[in-house]
């Protein structure tokens, strides 16, 4: 599931963007790019939800500032949270 965004926020659509790098390993230490991105939820019962279907999946979570961390592929940590 990709997050609604604001058309107005370029910078923010243009991190969204998909490259073809599946199966390639995580950027080297110390490289530059996205290393994280917030994803808040209207409310506490869209969370749980998403959260559910994260253990679905199988995900590794864990909590970090008050929010529940998942990692994509390459390493970059997704914060979901309720707004």
């Amino acid at each position: 599931m990709v997050p609604m965004i604001a058309p107005t926020w370029i910078y923010a659509a243009r991190a969204l963007n998909t490259w073809n790098s599946a199966g390639s390993a995580p950027p080297a230490a110390g490289a530059v790019g996205l290393r994280s991105f917030d994803v808040r939820l209207p409310d506490h019962d869209e969370l749980e939800r998403v959260l559910a279907r994260v253990s679905t999946a199988g995900l590794v979570t864990e909590t970090f500032d008050g929010a529940t961390v998942v990692r994509d592929p390459s390493g970059n940590a997704v914060l979901l949270r309720s707004a």
